[in-house]
């Protein structure tokens, strides 16, 4: 299992270097992978194109949707272990209608062949990680990835949080509902029910790790 995984985990992660954000058009805002970094990938892991890897483009076509007109290019790409090419089909618009009239994109049939290699690539696990979800990145989430912060004391996250009272509860065998043993313990720490800050539940959260309260006759109170 370990072969047959080899290519695709070292391929799987794009760097953040080849992260680039989208200017404009209706992926505004969002960030795609760069082109290069999968050709990179490739060369790294199995050379120059030509020799352990190359493509072909089966067929390109166009067709005319409304006034604008849209490229498609289909390839097959093979490496030196495929036992059938890797199929990949890609499309781009060559024909825009913008404010100012028609635009001849002159690139069209370089991003759609651009597009139909990224298809193929990807089923070789190249960039994977974006694509699983496992990364902020790429057109398919809407931010880049950002370093991660750890803090010294990191507060629960509400789900977290929610899982700690419900557990303490039973720890202490209640007999109350969820709900009213935050509520009580809440107005007891922070002096409210709601809203509750990301610094309310910390401070809740350690009054439960510090097993602060006991059950006695049927009610929740602080320990001495």
């Amino acid at each position: 299992m370990t072969y047959k995984m080899e290519l695709w985990n070292k391929v799987k992660t794009p760097p953040d270097a080849a992260l680039k954000p989208i200017k404009g058009g209706r992926m505004v805002g969002k960030t795609d992978i760069d082109p290069m970094w999968r050709l990179q990938a490739l060369t790294e892991q199995l050379g120059p194109i030509g020799g352990d890897w190359w493509y072909e483009i089966i067929e390109h076509w166009t067709e005319h949707v409304h006034d604008e007109v849209i490229c498609t290019v289909r390839i097959n790409l093979y490496t030196g272990d495929s036992l059938r090419p890797i199929p990949g089909i890609g499309s781009n618009k060559i024909l825009v209608q913008e404010n100012k009239g028609p635009h001849v994109n002159d690139e069209g049939y370089k991003m759609a062949l651009t597009d139909a290699l990224s298809v193929a690539m990807k089923q070789l696990g190249v960039a994977a990680d974006v694509y699983m979800g496992k990364m902020d990145s790429s057109k398919y989430n809407s931010q880049p990835r950002q370093p991660q912060q750890q803090p010294s004391s990191p507060a629960p996250t509400p789900t977290t949080f929610m899982g700690w009272v419900a557990q303490r509860r039973q720890a202490l065998n209640s007999g109350m509902t969820d709900q009213k043993f935050f509520e009580k313990i809440a107005v007891s720490e922070v002096g409210h029910i709601a809203p509750i800050t990301a610094a309310d539940r910390k401070k809740i959260g350690d009054a439960l790790h510090a097993s602060k309260y006991t059950w006695e006759t049927g009610e929740l109170i602080p320990m001495k």
